[in-house]
C-alpha cells in the first residue's frame, strides 16, 4: 500500500534500516517522504514530523500558530493510539500553553499514571512532566517540595528510566551543596495541600 511505502522510504532515506546502503541516506529526501507519510496520516510520521519541528528545526513555539501546528500533529498521532504523542503534547501545553491548557496537561499526566496499562517508559515520562510542572509552577502551584515528592516517587517506581539522572539535577541540583540547600528550602517552605502529593 502507498502509505506503507512512504513510511518505508523515510526509514531508508534516514538510514534507519539495518541494511541501508550509505548512498541511499539523504536528509532532503527523508524530509520529503516524512511529509508525504504525515499527509497520508501515518501515526509515526505525524509524531516524527511534530518532533522534528519542535526539537530539530527549533520552531518558535511561543507563536500560537506554530504551537497549534505542532500540537495538532501530536494530537493526530495520539488519536491513532500513539501513547508517546500524549507525553509530547502535554509537554508543549505545559510549557507554552495558556493557563487552562497547562492545567489540562498536568491532569492528563496524572490520569496516565493512574492508568496502569502504560509501560514504564511512558509512565516515567509522565512523572517527569509532573515534576517539572511543580518545579516551575506550570498549571499547578509552584513548589520545590511537591516536585521533590513526585521525583522521589518516580525514582522509586522507575529507577532505570533514561531521564532519571537529568531530572534529578533539575530538582535537587548537581552538587552536594545544591542538593542540601534545595532540600532544606523545600522542607521549611510553604507547602500546597495534600491533593498535590503523588499517589501511594
Amino acid at each position: 500500500r502507498v502509505y506503507e511505502a512512504s513510511a518505508f522510504m523515510y526509514d531508508v532515506r534516514r538510514g534507519w534500516l539495518p541494511d541501508t546502503e550509505p548512498h541511499h541516506v539523504d536528509e532532503a529526501q527523508a524530509l520529503h517522504w516524512l511529509e508525504r507519510a504525515a499527509e497520508e496520516g501515518i501515526s509515526t510520521a505525524l509524531y516524527n514530523q511534530a518532533y522534528r519541528l519542535e526539537k530539530v528545526d527549533g520552531l518558535d513555539l511561543t507563536l500560537r500558530e506554530n504551537f497549534e501546528r505542532v500540537c495538532g500533529l501530536y494530537e493526530q498521532a495520539l488519536a491513532q493510539g500513539l501513547a508517546m504523542a500524549l507525553i509530547r503534547r502535554s509537554s508543549l501545553l505545559r510549557r507554552f500553553g495558556a493557563e487552562q491548557e497547562k492545567q489540562q496537561a498536568v491532569a492528563d499526566m496524572k490520569a496516565l499514571i493512574a492508568d496502569e496499562d502504560h509501560d514504564d517508559v511512558i509512565a516515567g515520562e509522565a512523572y517527569g512532566e509532573i515534576v517539572l510542572a511543580y518545579k516551575y509552577g506550570d498549571g499547578v502551584p509552584r513548589s520545590e517540595y511537591i516536585a521533590m515528592q513526585w521525583f522521589d516517587r518516580f525514582k522509586e517506581l522507575h529507577p532505570d528510566h533514561s531521564s532519571l539522572e537529568w531530572l534529578e539535577t533539575q530538582v535537587y541540583g548537581d552538587s552536594g551543596w545544591q542538593m542540601a540547600g534545595r532540600a532544606l528550602r523545600a522542607f521549611f517552605g510553604a507547602k500546597p495541600s495534600a491533593e498535590h502529593l503523588p499517589p501511594r
